[in-house]
């Protein structure tokens, strides 16, 4: 079982699956691409807000796929088995979804009507995940330190605004929305952790409670019984030196 849960079948699972909406995309045409793709118009106006979800699952190139697939596989893998596989798929999403909201309102806000799509925005909230969770809990992942992490983000940002046709609204979005859900998901696991902590100390400590009184107990009836007794022999001598009981009794 533990072996099952060091697995990063979800990392590897979202790979598979970016990979054959790939191929699809490249036998299929613009198909895919018109139906999933982010812009403004058709999600804000065609309210067909399941592209926020579906253009995480598109990408332009075989570039664009080969970087984004491998950061996903390789920072997903090393995040999945601290997080567990529910809780990485959910703030997989989640930091897809957030980067992509930022990205639509960036372009509203300039009046851009072009599409992105790409996992980038979700691969970024990864990196923010990454940090939330090695300065909450450093003990996940002692190899990783926060500067690291920092510098990676830094350069991969960098990389993204000197470069042409990126989205970057996406990859500081999903940035933002992975590094704040890494910190809740990170505190509510703390959380619960130090509460089974205090729940099993709490138990412990009485049940040695409990035992150290039941062996006390038994010393403390033989000790007076002891004492008794002593206390009635010496009572009989008494009596039976004054001659008030006779010796065979």
């Amino acid at each position: 079982m533990k072996r099952l849960r060091n697995v990063p079948w979800v990392s590897g699972m979202l790979v598979v699956i970016n990979v054959i909406v790939f191929l699809m995309c490249t036998f299929s045409g613009n198909v895919l691409y018109n139906k999933g793709e982010l812009d403004v118009v058709s999600v804000l106006a065609g309210k067909q807000y399941g592209r926020l979800l579906w253009a995480m699952f598109l990408h332009a190139g075989i570039e664009h796929i080969f970087n984004n697939m491998v950061l996903l596989f390789f920072l997903g893998a090393m995040i999945e088995k601290v997080t567990g596989h529910v809780t990485f798929l959910v703030l997989y999403f989640l930091s897809g979804i957030g980067g992509n909201l930022c990205s639509l309102l960036v372009k509203l806000l300039q009046m851009d009507y072009s599409a992105s799509v790409g996992a980038s925005g979700a691969i970024f909230g990864l990196d923010g995940v990454l940090l939330a969770w090695i300065l909450l809990d450093r003990q996940s992942m002692p190899d990783v330190t926060p500067k690291r992490v920092i510098l990676m983000i830094a350069l991969s940002l960098y990389s993204g605004f000197t470069a042409q046709n990126i989205d970057n609204a996406a990859h500081v979005g999903g940035l933002v929305t992975g590094f704040l859900a890494g910190l809740l998901f990170c505190a509510l696991r703390k959380h619960r952790r130090q509460k089974k902590t205090a729940s099993l100390l709490f138990v412990l400590t009485q049940t040695m409670i409990r035992r150290k009184t039941s062996k006390r107990l038994p010393r403390c009836e033989t000790t007076a019984s002891m004492g008794w007794s002593i206390r009635l022999q010496l009572i009989i001598r008494e009596m039976r030196s004054k001659g008030k009981f006779p010796h065979c009794w």
